[in-house]
């Protein structure tokens, strides 16, 4: 039996990074005459350029090749072991064998089949499969792909025109993506950026793994850092800092073992980001095994986008708000305190604290200079205000140094006050708007104020005449007395009650003046009976708040600054006077006298002394005499009707 020697005519091609690539041409390795193709393009597409009917590629074996070339075809040549594919046809692997004589077989048309084994066949019209062959009548077909070593050689059948149907398991890789489209933030750690599912027929090592970034995030140290490879079970296999090249980022796995499938997680920290809503969205271009030979992948390994936000900007109130009417000179009023929250560094270049005005039919009217030497604290630190703030529409502008921000910074704004006649109320606060800020990496970007939110309330403060007190106080004294008779031995008995009303303000009575006048001529009455009488004087929940005695028919009351009797603004408060009678010390006869309390309309204050509490100032008393005026911040009152006449008996 004769076999014929067969020409190695199996179409295929190699690669080596950084080399031009190579053909085979029928058993002769030839570098490609353009000079320049190279490892990165697609292997299916550089076969068709030499075999256009090619339909897939699929790995050969590792072998020696000794012509390869810098790009431009110069230098070497070098020789290197590397893997070749083979460049599959859309043809069958092999036709029919004829037989030009009994007993002698080759192949027809070279398109890489040949006579393995001469197989003794039978049934001359059916193909049958027997030994890994295909056979009619006589004539058998049995073909040696050529399997790469670590790969198994496993026959599938024969084809309709009785030709092996054969193919090499094992010794690939493939990628899938995972996961799904994320948004990630500025700020964030250890978060992952590329998920995806590494897979092999058998168990290699891999050297390392290339990514490149088909979004439009920039990858280098200013807006990534700690760019790493993680397996499912969180254990990090990339051996060291990974390197980045523009778009494309080499992760180093130090021979990783991958048996089967595993889920790949790319993590880092997120930084910066280039614009607003950056996009990293990377594709896996190539995997390189610890044997030297390298699996490259087309655009389909692209896997899932994650978007970058941009930190934003959240305001705050801070404490409890306060309203204050400013009827003299303040120093160093908190206007407003609020905090900022960043989900990244900013730096705040300009303040424009917004004041609302109520009471003025203009608020443009409002005379914004009242306020004065604004002080600016970040975290407690004073911040240097650069120039005077100036008033534009209603906005205090401040300008300053850029100042460095980050987490959360607490803000607080200071002003002096001065007083004024205008009727009007004011609050300041802090909105998007009055933020001008910019983030501190990645471009420089303004932060919009679609990435704010928030707003920081200010106190508010009130104005009106200053020449004006903030209340009134209305009082009305009646008598509570039920017997005219006092006799020795009684105590805390009612004599006079008064009603305080106050309006416009609280008022806080602080001292009571009366006399015992029984004449009305504003002069002390029967002096004699201050030995036998104790005054007491309680609010109107029962609590005693003084206790005095009666000096030359006048009584003193006053009260600690605990004990001052409020009155509420359109509100009232009551208090009682009580007595106390003794008994007679000697044998003198006393006689039977009279005691008709009312208030002491010749002290200066005609009788009531008080503030009101805007201003914790005296009010003005009245001009004098026994009735009062309707004046604006003085006591008044309508015409008294004092305590009955009360009889002290002898006995």
């Amino acid at each position: 039996r004769l076999y014929l020697p067969m020409a190695d005519v199996v179409r295929r091609i190699s690669y080596w990074w950084g080399k031009v690539n190579q053909h085979n041409n029928v058993g002769v390795w030839e570098t490609d005459s353009d000079g320049v193709s190279g490892a990165n393009l697609d292997k299916l597409t550089y076969c068709k350029k030499f075999w256009p009917t090619t339909t897939s590629v699929k790995k050969y074996k590792s072998e020696m090749i000794t012509g390869w070339r810098d790009r431009g075809n110069v230098g070497g040549p070098y020789s290197a072991s590397r893997t070749s594919y083979q460049c599959v046809p859309g043809e069958k692997i092999c036709t029919a064998c004829t037989r030009p004589e009994p007993g002698c077989y080759y192949e027809k048309d070279s398109r890489g089949c040949f006579i393995w084994e001469k197989l003794i066949c039978e049934n001359e019209n059916k193909c049958v499969e027997k030994n890994n062959g295909c056979c009619i009548g006589n004539r058998c077909l049995q073909t040696d792909i050529g399997c790469e070593p670590g790969t198994t050689y496993k026959f599938l059948g024969c084809s309709d025109d009785c030709h092996p149907i054969e193919t090499c398991e094992g010794g690939d890789v493939s990628i899938s993506a995972s996961g799904r489209d994320s948004y990630i933030g500025v700020g964030d750690n250890f978060t992952e950026i590329g998920r995806f599912l590494l897979s092999t027929n058998e168990t290699v090592k891999i050297k390392s793994i290339y990514l490149e970034n088909t979004g439009s995030a920039i990858l280098d140290e200013e807006y990534l850092k700690n760019l790493d490879l993680y397996s499912s079970e969180n254990n990090i296999i990339s051996d060291q800092q990974a390197s980045v090249s523009g778009n494309v980022v080499k992760f180093n796995t130090d021979g990783f073992s991958l048996s089967g499938s595993k889920e790949i997680s790319v993590r880092a920290d997120i930084i910066a980001g280039k614009g607003f809503n950056s996009t990293i969205q990377f594709k896996v271009t190539k995997v390189v095994l610890s044997d030297g030979t390298g699996v490259a992948f087309s655009s389909n390994n692209t896997l899932k986008k994650y978007t970058i936000k941009r930190g934003s900007i959240a305001l705050s109130t801070e404490g409890t708000l306060t309203e204050e009417h400013i009827s003299t000179e303040v120093f160093e009023r908190t206007l407003l305190k609020g905090r900022l929250i960043m989900g990244e560094p900013v730096l705040l270049e300009e303040l424009r604290v917004q004041y609302a005005v109520t009471g003025l039919s203009n608020a443009l009217d409002f005379d914004s200079s009242i306020f004065d030497n604004y002080q600016l604290y970040i975290n407690g630190e004073q911040v240097n205000i650069s120039s005077t703030p100036s008033t534009q529409s209603q906005y205090i502008v401040m300008n300053f140094s850029p100042q460095l921000m980050g987490g959360h910074v607490m803000m607080e704004i200071k002003a002096d006050i001065s007083p004024t006649d205008s009727p009007a109320s004011v609050m300041f606060l802090i909105d998007p708007l009055g933020l001008i800020a910019s983030y501190a990496r990645g471009g420089k970007e303004v932060v919009t104020k679609d990435y704010m939110s928030g707003v920081i309330h200010g106190n508010t403060f009130s104005f009106s005449d200053v020449n004006a007190a903030s209340g009134s106080l209305v009082v009305e004294i009646g008598s509570t007395v039920y017997s005219d008779v006092l006799i020795a031995g009684q105590n805390n008995l009612d004599t006079m009650k008064i009603r305080f009303s106050a309006q416009n303000d609280d008022v806080y009575v602080k001292d009571i003046y009366l006399e015992n006048d029984l004449n009305n001529d504003e002069t002390p009455d029967n002096l004699g009976i201050t030995e036998r009488l104790d005054f007491k004087l309680y609010n109107q929940n029962g609590k005693l708040l003084s206790t005095k005695a009666m000096v030359n028919g006048l009584v003193h009351f006053e009260t600690s600054i605990a004990d001052r009797i409020l009155v509420p603004k359109d509100g009232h408060s009551m208090v009682v006077i009580k007595v106390d009678v003794r008994n007679i010390s000697s044998g003198g006869d006393q006689g039977e006298e009279k005691l008709r309390l009312s208030l002491d309309s010749s002290h200066a204050t005609n009788g009531i002394e008080a503030v009101t509490a805007a201003t914790g100032e005296d009010m003005t008393a009245p001009a004098g005499g026994n009735g009062w005026e309707m004046a604006p911040g003085s006591v008044t009152g309508e015409e008294f009707v004092t305590g009955q006449s009360t009889t002290l008996n002898n006995s």
